[in-house]
């Protein structure tokens, strides 16, 4: 069982912790207010989405923030006093019979249709980076996600790994 015990934090909060530096803080703050995409890389358990979460927590409380996961994580509909309009949408295994399977690859398509100021992906495994990437090219500034790679210059190499995970090349 994952248990979430930063959900409030801040980047303020996080870096008090020692988990990131005033540079670093400042940058990721800017580059959030500015809408930049980010893509937060990293091994399992090494604090992506806390650290995703908290750099959320920069985005303006008026943007409509349209979060997409497999299990719920981020969170970001609990503080209305942060995010205000939050549209939470949820992976959703087939039935019995193999059928009514919602996918983050669905549900990112679908995302893009529901006028959103930001795009947030929990994390990216396999064919939905290509409904993000696609999001994050066509003009929804500000999306942001977590990928597992063991370096920066490792998410490169791993993105069309998971874009042909969903049978596209």
């Amino acid at each position: 069982i994952r248990r979430h015990p930063l959900v409030d934090y801040g980047l303020d909060d996080l870096e008090a912790l020692g988990m990131l530096d005033g540079a670093m803080r400042s940058l990721l703050g800017a580059a959030v207010r500015a809408k930049w995409n980010v893509l937060f890389a990293g091994g399992q358990g090494n604090g992506k989405t806390t650290l995703m979460r908290a750099a959320a927590h920069e985005a303006h409380p008026d943007e409509r923030t349209i979060t997409i996961e497999a299990i719920p994580e981020l969170h970001l509909d609990q503080f209305p006093d942060r995010h205000r309009h939050v549209v939470t949408l949820w992976e959703r295994p087939a039935n019995m019979q193999g059928d009514g399977a919602i996918t983050a690859a669905d549900l990112a398509w679908h995302a893009k249709h529901l006028s959103p100021d930001r795009i947030l992906v929990g994390e990216v495994l396999a064919d939905e980076v290509v409904p993000m990437l696609e999001a994050m090219s066509q003009g929804i500034r500000g999306a942001m996600c977590t990928i597992h790679a063991t370096s920066s210059a490792a998410v490169f190499p791993r993105l069309p790994v998971y874009a042909r995970a969903g049978g596209r090349d």
